[in-house]
Formats: structure tokens, sequence, C-alpha cells
């Protein structure tokens, strides 16, 4: 126990060996703590990667809520005051949230810390730790083609997530919402079909049809900022819909649907390479309205451009329009849906 109190051995080397010891996996000499000189030149990041390695361990570091950390996935090192310090989680003693957890120091020491202190001094970032044998075995945590056994697992540790949140009214008040956004759809697209009939050469008619575009959005948002209580719902639900305003709008526009698709993979493949898990709100949700503004200004001036050469109705841009818009937004809401089938993963 000596080798934990001296002060030359990096304290990241310290709980990792800790980790490793409560992992079962081999000591060697029981006084001997691995380390290296790459361990002081990089990064946090690669200071968790080379140490693992080290420890016979595979490490991911990710940004996660305390409250969010699965008690599968014990122990994990916490970063503490902005990454100069940590402890290590080893068991939570309440489960509802305001109880205590069993932690160990980086000099071996073992205490009991109550859950509102360890929330003050969390930066959100968690190192998820794992004997790299166990990782081998089970391919579905490398990427390298998840196995039957590895799919049941993950499955079935978001099942038990998705159950652990309160569903019932978050998914009717999502379904309310989606029906409320296709029939203000279909409304706009009427109204300006009715209000501007045949083939209208007046500039001023696709400025009106944004306008109104922008009027339903901003409507429809407010709506589902209002109504909507449970993140994890509504993700299951858009989930479900979104092909389905993919396929309108294809049918509406055409080709001109094209640009909000793009957009939409560009925010996919964001929350694919996310390190955030659970219920942290993703970094696409902290400047969403800035995307979703953005995209609607360039649907519209594509979409202006478009019906002033005659390559679209203009009662079929406004709807394009609104549809599109949404279909960004929803998507950049369903993070907590992408994290936390990432994190049943990560913890099977």
């Amino acid at each position: 126990m000596k080798a934990f109190l001296r002060p030359d051995v990096p304290a990241p080397a310290k709980v990792l060996r800790l980790v490793r010891h409560h992992h079962g996996l081999p000591s060697g000499e029981s006084d001997v703590i691995p380390t290296s000189a790459a361990m002081c030149r990089k990064g946090l990041a690669g200071v968790w990667r080379t140490g693992a390695r080290l420890n016979h361990l595979k490490a991911r570091r990710r940004r996660i809520r305390l409250d969010d950390i699965p008690a599968e996935a014990f122990p994990v090192v916490l970063e503490l005051g902005q990454g100069s310090q940590f402890l290590i989680l080893r068991e939570k003693l309440d489960e509802g949230g305001t109880g205590s957890y069993i932690v160990q120091f980086p000099d071996a020491r073992e205490s009991l810390v109550r859950v509102e202190r360890i929330r003050e001094i969390y930066d959100g970032t968690c190192v998820f730790l794992r004997p790299r044998a166990a990782a081998e075995e089970n391919p579905g945590e490398t990427g390298s083609g998840p196995g039957r056994d590895s799919r049941r697992g993950w499955l079935a540790g978001l099942r038990s997530r998705i159950a652990a949140f309160p569903m019932k009214r978050g998914v009717l008040a999502a379904i309310t919402c989606h029906f409320l956004t296709l029939v203000g759809v279909l409304g706009v697209v009427v109204s300006h079909g009715l209000a501007f009939p045949g083939e209208n050469q007046d500039p001023l008619v696709p400025a009106v049809g944004v306008f109104m575009a922008a009027a339903v959005v901003a409507g429809i948002l407010r709506l589902r900022r209002e109504v909507l209580s449970g993140r994890l719902a509504a993700a299951l639900v858009d989930g479900m819909c979104l092909p389905f305003y993919g396929l309108v709008m294809v049918g509406l526009a055409g080709w001109m649907a094209m640009p909000f698709f793009v957009v939409a993979a560009a925010v996919v493949v964001v929350l694919l390479l996310s390190d955030r898990l659970g219920q942290m709100p993703s970094r696409l949700r902290e400047i969403r309205l800035r995307v979703v503004g953005g995209t609607f200004c360039a649907g519209a001036v594509t979409g202006a451009a478009a019906v002033s050469l005659g390559f679209l109705p203009p009662a079929a841009m406004v709807g394009c329009l609104v549809l599109g818009t949404c279909l960004i937004d929803f998507l950049i809401e369903s993070d907590v849906l992408w994290q936390e089938v990432r994190l049943a993963i990560l913890t099977r």
C-alpha cells in the first residue's frame, strides 16, 4: 500500500491500478503501480488510454450525469476539479438518488460520501473501465461485429433503462405534437395554394410562403416546448415518425428536399460521434436554435429560388420548408435516444 502514498506516481496511474485490482486481474508485483512517461505528456484522454493498456483494461472517457451512471458499470473513475483530482466510484447504496456512494481515493482510502457532495465537485466526465480480455470476448463493445449474446445484453439494458422513465404520458404528448405538426403542414399548404392558385409569377408569392412557414414552425416548436416533458419518450416517437416526414418531403418537393437530408445526415454523424451519454444534453442541443434557424434560412433561399425558376410549386415549397426544419429540430432533440443506446452498449 505504500506505493499509493508516493507523490511522484501520477494519480491516474494509482486509480487505474486500483480498478485493475477490483476487476480481479493478476496484480504482478503488488507494490508496483504501472506507469510510463507517455502518461505524463498526454492529455487526460491519452493518459487513460495508455494507463488502461498497462493495466490490461479498456478505457472509455465519456460525459455523463452522475445519476445516469449505471451500477453495472462500477467501478468507474470520476474526474474532479477540472481533471486535477480523481476518485473511484465503487457502489451506490441508495438507488433513490439521494443516498451515498462508496468511493475510493488514489491513496487507496475508502469512504462513504453523500451524493450531493460528489455532485458539487464532479466535472461531468466519467471513465468507464473493463478488463481488456472481457472486451475482446465481447466484440460488440469494440465494434468488430456484435455477437448474439452481446445484442441481447445491451438490448436488455436499454429496455430496463427505458422502463425506469415515465413513458405513457410523454408518448401520448409526443404523438399529439406530431399529429398537430402534420395538421399544420397540411393547413399551410392548402392555405397557400388557395391564396395563390395557378402559375403565379409574382416574386412576393415565395416570400409570403416563407413567412407562413416561419409562423407555423415557430408555433410547432413552442408547442413541443410547452407540452413535452419526457425527453426519452419524445425521442422514441420522433424516431418512428421522422422516416414518414422524409417520405412526405420527397413527395412534395422531390430532389429539392435534398438539402434538408444533407443537414440531417450531418446531425446524425455528430450525434453518433458525441462523447455524451444518458440524459446529458448534446452539444448540438446547446446550439439548437442556431442550427434550426440556419437550416430554415438556407431552405427558404433554396426554395424561393426554385419557385422563382419554376422548378417547384409555391405551396409545395412551404410544406417542405416546414417539414424539413421540423425534421432537423426533432433529430437534434432525439440526442437522448442515441446516448441511451450507446450507454447500454458501453455497460454490457
